[in-house]
């Protein structure tokens, strides 16, 4: 018999949580009716069914195992004893991705939830939030969930807009058309003071480096956190300035090299780097790192950076470990930067993140490395191409 299709999002959670429970459901409900994803919880036993057959049936075909974290979870003997083991051993064997959701203090750091990604800040359980606080932390759960769902997301609905308004046919005019010109004034006064004042030309050949001969004429070195050793490697360890190439600015790009972790900290990369304190900055923290399995976003200004400031975050859907390999693509175009890293144990490739600065606060520039806390890591075979040099 073929194995039953992994296909399902199961929900674990302690009953004493339900009414959290029908919260997410609620938020996941659009995506139910448009069947972007199944759900599964014990609600859907029907009485006089054996439930115990239930729960193991809904483990065995579960792609996604999202966890109510809370006290009276992290108690319930049937969830550590039965339903826990079970979703993390298949996290483990077939590769079920393990999201959780922290809805109120607890020691979650105690138990081996710790070495998966939560979906919400810890530090901030949803039992802490109120009102749109709350809404707006159901929506980006429900968004993650979808993400681990399908590396490609569909939209989730979203309400249109009413129609816009007709022309009032007895309002004074020549009020509407003095506001329209003071928002024309200032909208060119700012668009005119974002005009750089010296235009660096784009640049638009291919950049590469292995690492085998390194020349550092053609980098902007710190003054410690880096080495090369004999392995033919950029080494970075306590490294808070930003290495970078020299001379290079670049807009739309495709970026790639090959990332080895010393320890499970992570790595932290850089975009469109203007000079060492401005530019965008990527954090992927593993479990020993600053955010254990997320991946942070920051915009680096004037060498203003603080951690914990970050502009985006999202869940790291990759398990790091130390000693691992992985290749790292970042894809650049229109202001939209989008990440993914392909782990050489199983060559499974996982979307980081999708990030865009509303403000373009830096059009383009050069790209780099540093390290965010306590990580060691080592990159080669590092790409950056054009558009220009890319395939058509």
């Amino acid at each position: 018999m073929a194995p039953q299709a992994r296909d399902k999002v199961f929900i674990s959670y302690s009953h004493k949580d339900k009414k959290w429970l029908d919260r997410l459901q609620t938020t996941l409900k659009p995506l139910v009716q448009k069947r972007v994803i199944t759900i599964w919880a014990d609600t859907q036993i029907k009485a006089g069914t054996k439930w115990t057959d239930e729960i193991t049936g809904a483990l065995s075909s579960a792609k996604v195992a999202v966890l109510l974290v809370s006290q009276d979870f992290l108690a319930s003997d049937f969830i550590v004893d039965h339903e826990l083991p079970a979703l993390l051993g298949a996290a483990e064997k077939d590769g079920v991705t393990i999201l959780w959701v922290a809805l109120s203090a607890c020691l979650y750091e105690e138990t081996d939830i710790s070495k998966y990604q939560s979906v919400n800040d810890p530090a901030k359980p949803l039992d802490e939030l109120r009102g749109p606080a709350l809404n707006k932390a159901l929506v980006n759960i429900a968004r993650q969930i979808v993400a681990a769902v399908s590396p490609s997301p569909p939209a989730i609905p979203r309400i249109p807009r009413p129609a816009t308004q007709p022309w009032p046919a007895n309002r004074n005019k020549q009020g509407y058309l003095i506001a329209i010109t003071v928002l024309l004034v200032l909208g060119l006064a700012i668009a005119y003071s974002r005009i750089p004042r010296s235009v660096t030309p784009l640049t638009t050949a291919a950049f590469s480096d292995d690492f085998d001969v390194f020349n550092e004429n053609r980098w902007s070195l710190p003054p410690s956190g880096w080495t090369m050793e004999s392995d033919g490697r950029l080494h970075l360890r306590n490294a808070p300035a930003i290495a970078y190439p020299k001379g290079l600015n670049f807009r739309d790009f495709v970026m790639s090299f090959h990332l080895k972790l010393t320890d499970a900290g992570g790595a932290a990369w850089a975009v469109r780097v203007r000079d060492s304190g401005n530019y965008y900055l990527f954090y992927l923290s593993g479990r020993e790192g600053l955010f254990p399995g997320r991946v942070n976003a920051y915009i680096v200004k004037d060498g203003k950076f603080d951690p914990k400031d970050h502009f985006n975050s999202a869940p790291a859907l990759v398990q790091l470990r130390a000693g691992g390999q992985y290749d790292v693509e970042i894809n650049s175009r229109a202001g939209l930067i989008e990440s993914k890293i392909i782990s050489a144990d199983d060559g499974r490739s996982i979307n980081l993140m999708s990030f865009k600065d509303p403000d373009d606060t830096f059009p383009s520039g050069s790209i780099g490395f540093r390290t965010v806390g306590l990580e060691t890591f080592s990159v080669d075979e590092l790409n950056v191409i054009p558009p220009e040099e890319q395939p058509k």
